[in-house]
């Protein structure tokens, strides 16, 4: 990819958290997170992403499951921003496919089901490889 990719996790797990890092850097990207642990805090990202005064991340890691607010309506949310176009890839133990199929209309490029299996787990860094390079899953 060439360049740093500024990525952000919406994750409240600090164990997930790590998790996403050591995917990240087992598939060998070059990144810098910015984590955010509720919806509220991540709200507030947003706001000053509209007026500017923060730049729009090349990707957002989003947890459904957040405290405060729900990751749906973050998505909701970023989708209806008019700044940001990087993609979104909703990260949750969810297997629902009513989780599944109403976070792809709102938006997200893919959803990645949280797995129990570390190996299973760090696909995750491909997967965000990919949707880097491709946009989409």
């Amino acid at each position: 990819m060439g360049n740093t990719a500024s990525i952000v996790v919406v994750e409240d797990n600090p164990a997930d958290v790590f998790l996403v890092r050591a995917a990240l850097e087992a598939e060998g990207l070059d990144f810098q997170l910015q984590v955010f642990s509720d919806g509220e805090a991540v709200l507030g990202y947003l706001d000053e992403i509209d007026s500017g005064r923060a730049s729009c991340p090349d990707l957002f890691l989003l947890d459904l499951n957040l405290p405060k607010i729900s990751g749906q309506q973050i998505l909701q949310r970023y989708q209806s921003g008019i700044r940001c176009v990087g993609p979104v890839i909703v990260m949750s133990s969810s297997i629902s496919l009513q989780d599944q199929e109403s976070t792809m209309k709102l938006g997200a490029a893919c959803f990645f089901c949280k797995p129990t299996d570390l190996d299973e787990f760090f696909k995750l860094g491909a997967v965000v490889n990919k949707v880097l390079q491709a946009r989409y899953c």
